[in-house]
Formats: structure tokens, sequence, C-alpha cells
């Protein structure tokens, strides 16, 4: 008999042992492990109360409440009168939906213990959920008579008038609430669905608000947002917040569901698909899933509004960005000329404001839901006003003009450098107020070399310096160097076609009073061409001889850097005298002086035509 007493004991401590490893898996949320080691227990013994019970929680924190039902209805067999196990029960009855079977197991632990809050609270929600408003906030106010800071007692009776319709009474239990545990998330979530309920999104929107700082990453108020966005009729708001709930509880159906239906109704529908493809794939059987992918492919036809909001609007703003980007790139040197105002708008402002723009298209595809409010909005039409204003500025100082009013200007010279020397600042200040500015140049200045096989050099030259200044276009002759006066028919023909060709009415040539018989035989040569209703000025250059008395001034003040700049770009001419950009100053600064500026170019004007 001994032994026998002996063998009960060691198989009971035995129990006991793995028991305890059992409990201690579960409290670690390893439920396989301690599933294993439930049911080991339980091969032992069937009855043993303890083991029923541990492998019943483990079947409820996996979802598999049939099987709880099962373990805790034989537990409740054996002990009867337990309350814990009726409770227990009555908790899975209600979440498998038989309210009657639960409300009848917490009023029967009621009877064994009329102060038993966990029964006393958990007939309140079930009879909440079975719509039975009044009994539930009996057994609320039952709670509170007992524990009167009780939470979930609070927000359950403020949740039993919202759901009866009473929202001004959910409103002041939630408040009461609120007054004790004011950062409390749950007293929180409660007054931001019942706002929603009562169609206070505004406010509801605020609560959501602060409940995210609090709880950033809880997928429960990611789908309570979208939930107010959608009966708000935000839909792209809503989506955007069950996108993000679904980022936190990837495979949870209803927020599935949620995203589908709503990208459905405002015509989203490969999106919709797209999670309705994803429940089906978790509840093959769903119904509601089966149903969306149905009306898509009964001919709801092709998702023009997500192509155009995903691709087509990004695209046409970044075409947008980049042309007025290209544009301001393209315009630095007549923008950096103007006031200096307008230069840091230009320099720093603009080019910011096109990143920040950039920025928010963005992140307006790529946002959580917590930036998708009114202030977010508020912020991208700001910035794209500002970028208007500023891109008004700029056109008003760069001074475009109608095509009616610009003037066609053509500047002649006989060698790579003629031009730049004589009105280059006048060319660079003409194309900033809006003129067409064309140059020729009638040899490629091999005398002016050394050795005459660099003549393309100088070529290059001359076109590097048509750019500073601007120039629409720089062609280069290549006519005998030192011997044009042979060829002034034959130039004037050339020069009379690109008058022609580019339409110039103002011509800019070389001075007939000058040393150099090249720069003469030009200017008898356009002469010719210029002839009809074309204005004729002439510039001075560095064999310019003292029969030049100018009778025409261009304030460069502006432009004298530019001059300077395009000059140097003739780096075979850089060691003759006249280059030294010193001298180009001292000479700009004497017309200025004589006409009042610090810095100008003189001409001989010819003829003068009005526009």
């Amino acid at each position: 008999m001994k032994v026998f007493y002996l063998v009960i004991m060691l198989i009971q401590i035995t129990h006991l042992s793995v028991f305890k490893k059992a409990e201690e898996y579960l409290n670690k949320g390893d439920y396989s492990q301690a599933e294993i080691l439930f049911q080991k227990v339980l091969v032992s013994d069937p009855n043993y109360v303890p083991a029923l019970k541990g492998l019943a929680e483990v079947k409820i924190r996996l979802n598999k409440l049939e099987e709880a039902r099962a373990l805790l209805k034989k537990a409740s067999e054996i002990k009867p009168d337990d309350i814990g196990i009726m409770i227990t029960l009555a908790d899975v009855y209600s979440w498998l939906g038989d309210y009657d079977r639960s409300i009848a197991l917490y009023k029967d632990a009621i009877e064994q213990d009329s102060t038993n809050l966990a029964a006393l609270k958990g007939i309140a929600r079930v009879l909440r959920w079975a719509s039975r408003y009044e009994e539930s906030i009996h057994y609320y106010l039952r709670v509170l008579q007992k524990e009167p800071d009780d939470l979930d007692a609070l927000l359950g009776i403020a949740r039993s008038y919202a759901l009866f319709k009473n929202f001004e009474r959910a409103l002041s239990w939630v408040n009461k609430a609120l007054e004790k545990y004011p950062d409390n998330p749950d007293a929180l979530k409660t007054k931001a669905d019942i706002l929603t309920w009562a169609n206070h999104f505004k406010e509801a929107e605020h609560v959501y608000k602060k409940l995210l700082k609090i709880q950033p990453n809880s997928h429960d108020v990611y789908q309570g947002l979208g939930n107010l966005y959608k009966w708000w009729g935000k839909y792209s708001e809503s989506i955007r917040a069950y996108e993000e709930a679904n980022r936190l509880k990837p495979n949870d159906p209803d927020i599935l569901l949620s995203i589908a239906q709503v990208a459905l109704k405002v015509g989203k529908y490969s999106l919709a698909k797209k999670y309705a493809e994803k429940l089906q794939k978790l509840e093959p059987n769903n119904s509601q899933a089966m149903s969306i992918l149905q009306s898509i492919s009964h001919g709801k036809g092709i998702d023009f509004r997500d192509i155009v909001e995903n691709f087509v609007e990004p695209l046409i703003i970044f075409i947008t960005l980049f042309s007025l980007a290209l544009y301001f790139y393209q315009k630095r040197d007549i923008l950096r000329r103007r006031h200096p105002y307008l230069w840091t708008i230009t320099r720093f402002v603009l080019p910011f404001l096109l990143v920040l723009i950039a920025v928010i298209q963005v992140l307006m595809r790529i946002r959580n839901s917590m930036f998708s409010d009114l202030t977010f909005e508020l912020i991208e039409i700001l910035t794209f006003l500002m970028l208007l204003i500023g891109i008004i500025l700029i056109f008003w100082y760069t001074r475009f003009q109608s095509p009616s009013q610009q003037r066609v200007v053509l500047a002649i010279g006989a060698h790579p450098d003629d031009i730049e020397l004589g009105c280059g600042g006048t060319l660079a200040k003409f194309k900033d107020m809006g003129y067409k500015v064309f140059g020729i140049v009638m040899t490629t200045g091999e005398e002016g070399l050394v050795n005459s096989g660099k003549s393309g050099q100088r070529i290059k030259e001359a076109k590097l310096g048509a750019k500073i200044l601007g120039l629409d276009n720089l062609w280069v002759y290549n006519f005998k160097d030192t011997e044009l006066s042979k060829f002034i028919n034959k130039m004037k023909n050339e020069i009379e076609k690109k008058i022609n060709e580019v339409g110039a009415d103002l011509i800019i040539t070389q001075s007939p009073y000058d040393t150099h018989q090249d720069h003469k035989a030009v200017f008898e040569a356009t002469k010719i061409a210029a002839r009809g209703p074309k204005t004729l000025i002439c510039y001075e250059d560095v064999s310019t001889e003292p029969q030049f008395v100018p009778n025409y001034f261009v304030d460069i003040t502006d432009y004298i850097d530019d001059k300077i700049q395009a000059i140097k770009s003739h780096r075979t001419q850089r060691g003759k005298s006249y280059m030294n950009p010193e001298n180009i100053r001292g000479r700009a600064a004497h017309r200025g002086l004589q006409v009042g500026v610090k810095f100008a170019e003189a001409f001989i004007c010819v003829k003068f035509v009005s526009k």
C-alpha cells in the first residue's frame, strides 16, 4: 500500500513539474511548446482541471475557440462550481457569437458571487454586443458602485449610450473617464469612435491625431482613422490610413476588406483587386471578396483615375519642374545681372521651392495617414503659390516681350574677337531685353596666329564668346584674313542673306573710321546689305581712328563683366595689350564719363529706324 501511494505521489510531482513548465511557455508566448506539455499532462491524467484550463487558454490565444470551448466544458463538468471556468467559458461563447449561453453562464457566476467584477463586466459587454443596451448599462453601473474609477465600466457605459444613439450622454461618460485617465489610449479611442459615429469628424480627427502620438504603431488606431475618413468622404486619406493599418497587421481580414471596398467605391480598381485577392487567399470562401472581384471583372473598365493619380500627374509635375529648372539655368547669367534680391530668389529660394514641391509629391504617395490632413494640403498650396510668385517675378525682371515688340539684332565683325571688343556689352544687354541677337564673323582670323593651322581654335573661341554673351547663333565665314576688300560684294551677299533669314532690323557693324582695311571692308559690305528700313550703327574697335565721333551710347554698367569674360574666351589673343581687362574697363569708363554713367559703349548711328 505504501508503494502505491508513493507511486501516486511521484506521478503528481511529475505532473506538477510538467504543468509548471507548460505555464512558463504559455506566459512566454511559446504556445506550441505549452500545448505539447499540457497535452502530456492530460495523457497521464485526462481530468486534471488546471491542465484543461491551461490548454484551453492556449487554444484561445491561437483563436481555436471551438477547441477551447470543448476543453472548458469538460473542466466545468468536473468542477461545476468553479467561477473562473464559468467566466472563461462565457467569454468563449461570446466570441463565438452565442450570446444567450454566454449571458446564462455569467448570470450563474454572479449568483455565486454578486460582486465578481469580471463576471459583471463580462455580462455587460456581451449584453452590449447583443444590442441590449439598457441591461448593459445596468451591470456597468453595478461595477461602478464597487469600483467608481473602473475604466472598463466607464467606457462600456459610454459605448452603450453611443450605440443607443445617445451621443451626448456617451460623450459625458467618456469625458469622465478622460478626467481620471487623460492620456489613456482606450479612453481616447472610445471618444474618437463616438465622435465619428456622431458625425463630428473634425473633432474625431483631432483625437485620433493625439492618439497617434501616444500609439504611433497601433493598427487599431489607423483602422479607426480609416473608418473616420471613409464616413467623412475623404476616401484617399481613408485608403492611406487603412494601408498603414495593413502594414502593421498584414493579415487582418477586416482591414483588407475595408481597403478593397473603399478603393472600389472611388474607382481604383487595381488597388481594390489587389487587396480583395489578398483577402481571398486568407479566406477562400469570403463572399465579400468574391463580390468585389466579380464587380471588377464584369466590365468596370480601366482604372483611369488610378493611372492619372499615380503616373500621369507625377509625370506632368516632373516635366514642369524640370522645364522650370532648365529655364532658370539657361537664364542664370541674365538673372545674375538683375536686382540682388532677384538673384537671391533665383539662386536659393526657387530651387528650394522646386525641391520642396518634389518632396511633397513623393510624401503624398508614401506618407502614412497621420500626415494626410489639412495642414499638409495647405503646405502644398502655399508652396505652389510661392513658386508661382517667384516665376512671375523672374518673367517680369527678364522683360520678356511679345514678338511684335522684339527687335532682331545682327552684329558683324571681320575677325573672331571684333564683336566682343566693339559691342559685347551691348549685345548682352539687348539679349536681356528680349531681343533676338545673332552674330557674323567674316574670317577665321588665321593671320592673328603664328601657326595658321590653328585657325580652328579661333572659331571655337568665337563660339564660346558668343555663348557667354547669350547670342542665339554665330556664323563664322572663311573669307581671306587681311584681304576682305577683295570680297566686298560676296560679303554683301552673305550678310544680306542672313539679314533676310533672321529678319534683322538692327545691324551693328564696324566703323568706316578704322586703320584696319578689313574693318573698312566689312562696313562697306554691311552698308549696302542693310539698305532699306534697317537701323545701322557702327562700333569702335582697337584700331578706330580719331575721326570716330560717337552719337549713340549704350550703358553697359551691369554688363562690363560679361564683356570682359567673353573677350577672355579668346585665349590665343591674350598676349595683346588691347585684350587686357584694365584697358577694356578704361575705354568703357571713358565713354561712360561722356554720358554720365559708369561704363558705356559708343557708336556712330548711320541711320535709325524706329520700331
